[in-house]
């Protein structure tokens, strides 16, 4: 099982503890959406489209924890909030099976492994907790986070054109997902070999140092490095 909050070193910065956020968590939570929206225009909201209210995001935390409707991690550096990443299934038992996942890095933290870092502690999570695929969508030229999600085992499995019109201009998004081990009889198509190997890495080794970006969920997003593994028991 995932032990939560693991630690991961980030070179002279210190060390990244990820924890899983709750109610408690709500007005950080909210600061933070607002941050990264101002600080990339990869975002599906730009700066003052945020719109949801504390007591929202109250309940909308309370809801994941109350019915397995997904989890929050948050990710702190000296205790200051840097990283926020969300998943978040369907309620519909046809769709119960996969979760959407969003991922938001403050600036000033990318190129530092915490994206890779928040993505593999969530990946073990939804393992551990029942998902079987995880899906994201990203804008089509952001090739950092694209490439952070392919090494964390993600697939490209489609692309929508004009997903997104920023200053007027129109970006398509490239849509992933990964297929999460299971024993179940019926069961999505298996992960892709990147995926297995991220998996055996995963749970067989121990922490050193860590980046990320994809569709925002928890109200955030991220950018990519390098990193190490936490041990899961």
């Amino acid at each position: 099982m995932t032990r939560l909050p693991v630690r991961f070193s980030i070179d002279e910065r210190g060390s990244l503890t990820v924890a899983e956020a709750g109610p408690r968590d709500a007005a950080s939570l909210l600061t933070h959406a607002r941050q990264v929206a101002r600080e990339s225009d990869f975002l599906s909201a730009g700066p003052g489209e945020r719109t949801r209210r504390l007591e929202a995001q109250v309940a909308f935390l309370r809801r994941l924890q109350s019915n397995g409707a997904g989890f929050v991690l948050k990710g702190t550096v000296s205790g200051r909030l840097v990283a926020v990443l969300s998943v978040v299934r369907p309620s519909q038992p046809r769709l119960h099976h996969r979760a959407e996942l969003g991922l938001a890095v403050r600036a000033a933290h990318w190129g530092h492994g915490i994206g890779r870092r928040m993505g593999e502690v969530a990946i073990a999570l939804a393992t551990e907790r029942g998902l079987r695929k995880l899906n994201l969508r990203v804008r089509a030229d952001n090739r950092r986070a694209i490439g952070l999600y392919q090494a964390l085992g993600f697939s490209r499995e489609g692309l929508s054109p004009r997903a997104l019109c920023v200053h007027g201009r129109f970006f398509a998004e490239v849509m992933m997902g990964l297929c999460l081990p299971t024993n179940s009889r019926v069961e999505s198509p298996p992960a892709s070999p990147a995926a297995h190997h991220r998996g055996r890495a995963w749970r067989g080794r121990a922490s050193a140092s860590g980046a990320g970006a994809g569709r925002e969920g928890a109200e955030g997003r991220s950018e990519p490095s390098q990193g190490s593994h936490v041990k899961v028991t």
